[in-house]
This record gives C-alpha cells, structure tokens and sequence, in this order.
C-alpha cells in the first residue's frame, strides 16, 4: 500500500490563513485573510511529486476606505486611508466642531461616525448698548 506525498505545512501569509487542510500530491491551496484585508494575486499553490509547494504565493492587503468626507468650513488631516489608519476632523476659527472628530477605516471599507459639521461659534446675547440698539438674530458675530 502506497501512501500519499505530503508537501507538509505550506507557507503562511501575514494577515492571512490557509484554507485547505489536504497537503498531500496534487491539493491546491485555498488562502483566506482576516477581517480588514483583501486577498491580493489569486495566487494557487499546487503540491508537486518532489514534496514542495508550486506556484505564487497570495498575499493580505489592507481595505482601503478611500478618501474621508470633506466638511464645510474646516479640514480633514489623515496620512493613510486604509484599515485601521485614523483621520481627524478640525474646523476653522470661529467654528466648533459638532460631532465626532476622530475617524477610523473598518474592516467594512467604511470610516467609523458619520461626518462631523463645523457650526459658527454662538455668541450669546450681546449685553445692552446705553443709548444704542442691538440689532440681529444670531449673535455669530458682533459690530459695534
């Protein structure tokens, strides 16, 4: 009775797992990565007659969320758009942020919160002019 070659263990990729339990002449390797990262170049390992593996090795690559949504009246500053990485909201002066300023790229391909706004800083009520009026709705800003 004869038994059949093993290759044994094939290589392993970062952020990667084998999906194949055969490793025996003939198998072809299945790869899978974990959350978060795609499986770049369908790489397929075949199990030769000499015992070792043929053919590309796959590899896991970070999702990439794209581009964060810009926000009126302020900036988005972020160096990488893919998994994990963050990007963070700021708004210009004379506006407050309202929302969420920090943002991270998820295994979905999505950044995490909704966009934040930059609203105008509110003033309050003005105090009382002596012999002047105070006129207006808003109170952003104030003319004397």
């Amino acid at each position: 009775m004869c038994n059949p070659v093993s290759c044994g263990h094939p290589p392993n990729i970062i952020n990667g797992y084998i999906m194949t339990k055969d490793h025996t002449y003939g198998s072809l390797l299945t790869y899978g990565c974990v959350p978060g990262y795609n499986l770049v170049s369908h790489g397929k390992l075949r199990c030769a007659v000499d015992r070792s593996w043929k053919g590309d090795v796959p590899s896991c690559e970070p999702v990439n969320c794209g581009i964060p949504p810009s926000i009126y009246n302020g900036k988005v500053d972020f160096n990488q758009t893919t998994y994990k990485e963050r990007a963070f909201y700021f708004c210009n002066n004379g506006f407050d942020l309202i929302g969420s300023g920090m943002h991270k790229c998820l295994a979905t391909g999505a950044w995490s919160n909704t966009s934040p706004s930059c609203q105008p800083v509110f003033c309050g009520e003005p105090r009382q002019v002596i012999n002047g009026e105070v006129h207006g709705k808003n109170f952003t800003s104030i003319k004397l």
